[in-house]
């Protein structure tokens, strides 16, 4: 007589077994002792195998259970095929590892090789690509395996990865997939501040292949991550110092500027950054240019004039163009310290801008409320009321009393446009009214502005 389980002979068991539909009772039952684990764990592992997808595979991967992965695969298992996915494109843009994307996925449960990648088991990723899994294979979040290991800080995976063919470039990697990777291993890497594994995949192009885009996209990742002590290694490599980010509208060098380290100037500097380029320059000839203070498009130099930052003055004024100093002497006009002015005059700078500079930036009139950036500097010296450089600029400088000025919107002033002397009565500045009228100023100053925003002006 059968008093228990453990009386049942092993192939009435295993007849029994075939009538269980659940692989959890079975899982049960050969959890009981080590008998009925020697009589279950057969059947578990074929029931399995016939599943459309093997727990057994998905758990080891998990786990780090190489055991339990190779049982699953001698009972006719089989490794997931790489899961497809759909795109579907999010409204707004988020960041993610340092870089905008928009996009987000419908995904499958994760693969094997993905899962291993996170936690950094080297053997289960060796045999797993051993059996054919594919190196270039993305997640749910459209990260390559690679990348995934670099965002878990695994070198010996990133190593093996390499090692297997892995394509860490974004020009070669759309192959068997719908939509491009939105973030690159570089990348990544260089957001992470990861310095070993960045050096690796900086140094891995054995075919050649990078091109100029990672480059940029990691010197930004590493800029905006303050990961300063990855950025020589991609000067080194040749990244492009005079473009745009265009997510922000900063360039390489006004990016430094604002992180105060004069060494990163003079590093982007000595390997042919300009310190004149702005974000204009980066523009198709029918954009409308920006340009107002304040904004970040601006040069590097006017971004450290209104950090007050001396040094990186000094530095920046070797090698800036005409309207770059101008443009910087303007801005530190607004300073009552005249320092970084002095500095800026030293260098011989000019002190008014030309008929032909309106023309190249043209004033438009703009919501945020910001100067118009090619005020000319005794305007702005008027402005603040500041008697001292007033007399420099003209008795020391030569400059003119009798220009004209438009788009100043933080002053005391009523108005937004008109000469010199005007402003100065408007704001009631009696000693510099004084000096413009001994000088012979106008009230009435002559108009410099774009000859074709006049005529638009007559239009209905």
């Amino acid at each position: 007589m059968v008093t228990s389980i453990l009386d049942i002979p092993p192939e009435l068991l295993c007849h029994i077994a075939g009538y269980v539909t659940s692989l959890q009772s079975l899982k049960s039952l050969a959890s009981l002792n080590h008998r009925l684990y020697s009589i279950f764990s057969p059947l578990l592992y074929r029931r399995d195998a016939k599943s459309e997808r093997s727990r057994a595979i998905d758990w080891a991967a998990k786990n780090g259970d190489m055991k339990i992965l190779e049982k699953a695969l001698e009972y006719g298992a089989k490794l997931p095929e790489p899961c497809k996915f759909k795109a579907k494109y999010r409204m707004k843009e988020r960041q993610r590892y340092g870089h905008k994307i928009k996009r987000y996925f419908e995904y499958e449960t994760p693969h094997p090789l993905c899962v291993t990648a996170k936690t950094g088991n080297q053997s289960m990723m060796e045999f797993l690509l051993s059996q054919g899994c594919d190196p270039n294979m993305r997640d749910s979040e459209n990260l390559s395996v690679l990348s995934i290991a670099v965002v878990h800080n695994h070198l010996h995976l990133v190593q093996v990865l390499l090692a297997a063919g892995a394509i860490q470039f974004h020009s070669h990697d759309t192959r068997s997939y719908n939509t491009p990777q939105e973030n690159y291993p570089l990348q990544v890497a260089a957001h992470l501040g990861n310095k070993k594994i960045f050096d690796l995949l900086l140094a891995h192009d054995p075919h050649g292949m990078r091109d100029a885009t990672d480059l940029w996209i990691s010197l930004k990742c590493a800029l905006r991550a303050k990961n300063y002590d990855l950025i020589a290694p991609l000067v080194k490599c040749g990244v492009r110092l005079n473009g745009t980010f265009h997510e922000d509208f900063q360039t390489p060098l006004s990016s430094a500027v604002e992180s105060g380290d004069c060494n990163l100037v003079r590093l982007f500097l000595d390997n042919g950054a300009d310190p004149s380029f702005t974000v204009l320059s980066d523009w198709d000839s029918y954009a409308q240019p920006a340009t107002f203070v304040g904004w970040e498009g601006e040069t590097a130099l006017s971004k450290a004039v209104i950090r007050g930052d001396e040094a990186m003055v000094q530095i920046l004024l070797e090698g800036s163009d005409r309207i770059t100093r101008t443009r910087a002497l303007s801005l530190s006009m607004d300073q009552l310290d005249a320092r970084i002015s002095n500095i800026i005059l030293a260098r011989g700078c000019a002190v008014e801008f030309e008929n032909q500079d309106y023309m190249r930036y043209p004033y438009y009139k703009n919501n945020q409320g910001a100067d118009y950036d090619m005020i000319n500097p005794i305007v702005r010296a008027i402005n603040s009321g500041n008697m001292d450089m007033v007399r420099i600029l003209v008795d020391e400088r030569g400059g003119s009393i009798n220009v004209w000025y438009q788009g100043l919107h933080n002053s005391q002033s009523s108005r937004s446009e008109g000469s010199a002397l005007e402003l100065a009565i408007d704001l009631g500045h009696f000693g510099i009214i004084q000096f413009l009228r001994e000088h012979g100023a106008e009230k009435a100053g002559k108009s410099v502005r774009w000859p074709f925003l006049d005529f638009m002006d007559g239009l209905t």
